[in-house]
């Protein structure tokens, strides 16, 4: 291996470890196991029936989410949470605090199978694309 490296124009720098493999087709199955951490992370999350499972969301966020005509999570999948946000102000004629937006999006990124974060995660997304007031937020473009 330090000779191909050496040959090929390289330098080694540190440490360096070879990994051999074989045919899996002639190991014995016993020996044919993964050896490496997994998640559990899933392309989205259709099968979570309660919204508080999601991260983040609580009973204020729940009557939010209603209130805009989500009723259950996997509905949170595909929606911008610019424009839910933007949507509630309209409806309800109130002037939120943006940080509803980070919920938002914390959600909908959670349930189209982001890993859960905490909702600050999401300020410095928001701060930079959500520079309009509530009343007046129309729809805005997709993430």
């Amino acid at each position: 291996m330090h000779s191909f490296i050496e040959d090929n124009g390289n330098k080694r720098v540190g440490k360096h470890h070879e990994i051999y493999l074989s045919d899996i087709r002639r190991a014995a199955p016993e020996k044919m196991e993964d050896n490496y951490p997994t998640t559990n992370v899933m392309n989205n999350r259709t099968d979570i029936n309660d919204f508080n499972k999601i991260p983040n969301v609580g009973p204020a966020t729940i009557r939010y989410l209603n209130i805009i005509g989500i009723k259950k999570p996997f509905e949170l999948i595909g929606q911008n949470p610019y424009s839910m946000y933007g949507e509630l102000c309209k409806i309800t004629g109130k002037q939120f605090d943006p940080c509803l937006a980070d919920v938002f999006i914390s959600a909908v990124k959670f349930m189209e199978g982001a890993p859960p974060q905490k909702w600050w995660h999401y300020t410095e997304e928001r701060k930079k694309r959500l520079t309009t007031p509530c009343s007046q937020i129309g729809r805005v473009a997709r993430l």
